[in-house]
């Protein structure tokens, strides 16, 4: 009589019949933590871009507010030494005191104009 029970296969058979995917799933892991690290450095790398513009912005605001205040006291020390001067009575010396503050004037807008080209040689 023969025996209904399958014969079995010994352990050594099996491994050697089922195919190994052993190196499939390290390099899996390997790509998946290198992908890992790599954003990882991006977002390291956007958040010191972000402060570092945060930084040029606020050095940017306090440039302005001190540029502003150096040509309104500009206008003012003009108003005071050609209008309200009592020691000026003709308008040759007016034209004298404006022409001085023009090229004050433009000395400003020199000095702006390389600010600002500095400031835009920094950013990416």
């Amino acid at each position: 009589m023969e025996s209904s029970i399958p014969a079995q296969v010994p352990a050594t058979e099996k491994a050697a019949n089922q195919p190994n995917y052993k190196p499939f799933l390290i390099a899996i892991i390997a790509l998946l933590t290198a992908i890992l690290v790599f954003n990882a450095y991006q977002i390291y790398s956007t958040s010191q871009r972000i402060a570092n513009y945060e930084k040029q912005a606020q050095s940017i605001s306090d440039l302005a507010k001190l540029e502003n205040e150096n040509i309104t006291k500009l206008m003012a020390n003009y108003q005071a030494d050609a209008y309200n001067n009592p020691q000026v009575d003709r308008i040759a010396a007016q034209q004298l005191i404006a022409t001085e503050y023009n090229l004050t004037a433009l000395q400003i807008i020199g000095i702006q104009n390389t600010q600002i080209i500095q400031l835009l040689s920094v950013l990416p």
